[in-house]
């Protein structure tokens, strides 16, 4: 459920700048008290003591500066009439659970393990898609990073696919003999009677991955089998079925992981521009 949750989270809201939002002055609570209020052209927007202490929907807490500025967003997106209505909302749910194999019921039990009710997780859905939104419309949306940016980024900082290794392995338990080792290792010259082992499927490491007492298995040939390595219990026996040399990765596998790494200070430059314009038609009551 928590790995459900943050997935729901990030498909919800740009990881950038937001976290979460607290509910508007308009959802029904239990007492609580207030904590701010931030005014806009377009209303209000409240900001109570759970909203501090209760996490949003990713699990994490949100500091008083974070909500004021998503309450300005909130207003903001009011203001120009960007509205994710109950129909919106409903088919993003419904494709909330169509991608990720969900329920209803486990929706609503998101919901709760973040401390909302059905209502109260539905109305932050839809807060989180009208700033998200609105973020798009102001910031990302006229936002281009130039492919000749991307290719010097790329030229001046190579990145490597490290050495992989695709291995089957076998454990062979011990039988009570005192040359069973000696006969493994018969075994091993001869290669007769390897196939009737019981090999698991291939699976892939890396190099790092490979413990230093079994590193000699990086330099076996494809087909090779290990020498015995004595465990408790029994012996484990490696057979090299594949290898990829490290390589350079190439520029297409690079570009959108690049894009995102030259983003990241144009976007912190855009949303405090965009924080002092907000500020200037707004304004904040701390209680």
């Amino acid at each position: 459920m928590k790995s459900y949750l943050f997935s729901l989270y990030l498909t919800c809201i740009s990881s950038l700048f937001l976290q979460s939002i607290p509910l508007i002055n308009t959802r029904c609570v239990e007492v609580d008290a207030l904590a701010a209020r931030v005014y806009g052209q377009e209303g209000s927007f409240l900001i109570t003591q759970s909203d501090l202490k209760r996490p949003g929907l990713g699990g994490q807490l949100r500091s008083m500066q974070d909500l004021i500025f998503e309450g300005m967003v909130y207003l903001d997106a009011l203001k120009h009439k960007v509205i994710i209505d109950d129909e919106a909302l409903d088919k993003y749910l419904q494709s909330i659970m169509r991608e990720n194999n969900v329920t209803q019921r486990q929706i609503e039990q998101s919901f709760q393990d973040a401390g909302y009710t059905l209502e109260e997780g539905r109305e932050q859905l839809r807060i989180m898609q009208t700033v998200n939104t609105m973020i798009n419309l102001r910031i990302n949306r006229n936002f281009v990073i130039p492919r000749k940016d991307v290719e010097r980024y790329f030229q001046e900082y190579p990145d490597y696919i490290p050495e992989e290794y695709m291995f089957q392995y076998v454990f062979i338990p011990f039988d009570g003999s005192v040359d069973q080792e000696e006969r493994l290792y018969a075994l091993l010259e001869s290669g007769n009677g390897m196939e009737s082992l019981d090999w698991t499927k291939p699976f892939t490491v890396q190099a790092a991955e490979i413990a230093e007492e079994k590193v000699y298995l990086r330099t076996m040939g494809i087909g090779a089998v290990s020498i015995p390595f004595k465990q408790e219990g029994g012996y484990e026996l490696y057979r090299l079925v594949a290898k990829k040399e490290m390589r350079l990765k190439t520029l297409d596998e690079r570009y959108h992981e690049i894009v995102e790494i030259l983003r990241r200070p144009k976007m912190r430059e855009l949303q405090d521009e965009y924080r002092r314009t907000l500020e200037k038609v707004s304004s904040v009551v701390i209680v």
